[in-house]
C-alpha cells in the first residue's frame, strides 16, 4: 500500500509539554469550580507559551482558594495572584479576568512530583512583567559635536629623588 501527503502549511517539529523553565506566556482562560469535599475553590489558570520552541503550547496550574481549613493554601493563591497582577501591570486587581488575559509576562515553573499518584504538576516558580523590545531602532547620535584635540599634556610625573618601590621577602608574607 503506499499513499502521498502534501503538507498545507510549514512543517514543524511536534514539541511534547514545555520542560520546567522560563516562559514569555500570557494568561488565556481561567476554570473555577468547588473542590469535592466542597474545602475551597479551586481556580485554574492557562497560561500560552508566546515564544521559543514551545510557542503555542499551553502550561496549566491550579491554585485553591478560600479553603476553610488550610489557611497556608490561602496565604499561597494571595502569593501567586499578587505577583500575576504584578506581572500584567494591574496594582489595584481586576473586575473581570478578561481584564489580565492577553498580556505577555515572563513565567517561571518547575515540576512537582506527587508522591501519592506518581503524576507531575507544574508549580509557579515567579512572574516577573515582560519588557517589550523597542519597536523601532533609536535615532542615531548626532555627530555634530568634534572633540578637540588635547592642546597639552599633562607634565610627566617623577617620584621624589632616593624612592624605592617596597620590597617583599618571600617568607615574611603571611599564609
Amino acid at each position: 500500500m503506499s499513499f502521498a501527503y502534501k503538507p498545507k502549511g510549514a512543517v514543524a517539529p511536534m514539541m511534547g509539554k514545555p520542560p520546567a523553565g522560563r516562559y514569555i506566556v500570557q494568561l488565556v482562560s481561567t476554570e473555577e469550580q468547588r473542590s469535592k469535599e466542597n474545602t475551597c475553590d479551586r481556580i485554574s489558570f492557562e497560561y500560552r507559551v508566546l515564544e521559543g520552541d514551545y510557542a503555542g503550547k499551553a502550561i496549566y496550574i491550579r491554585l485553591n482558594a478560600n479553603h476553610v481549613s488550610a489557611p497556608k493554601s490561602n496565604e499561597i493563591f494571595e502569593e501567586r495572584m499578587d505577583a500575576l497582577l504584578y506581572a500584567v501591570g494591574r496594582p489595584n486587581g481586576f473586575s473581570d479576568v478578561k481584564e489580565i488575559c492577553n498580556i505577555p509576562f515572563v513565567l517561571d515553573v518547575y515540576k512537582r512530583k506527587n508522591p501519592q499518584t506518581d503524576t507531575e504538576s507544574y508549580e509557579v516558580g515567579g512572574m516577573q512583567r515582560h519588557v517589550q523590545p523597542l519597536a523601532a531602532p533609536l535615532p542615531p547620535r548626532p555627530e555634530s559635536v568634534v572633540q578637540a584635540p588635547p592642546t597639552q599634556s599633562a607634565p610627566a610625573v617623577q617620584a621624589p629623588s632616593g624612592w624605592q618601590p617596597p620590597q617583599s621577602k618571600q617568607d615574611a608574607i603571611p599564609f
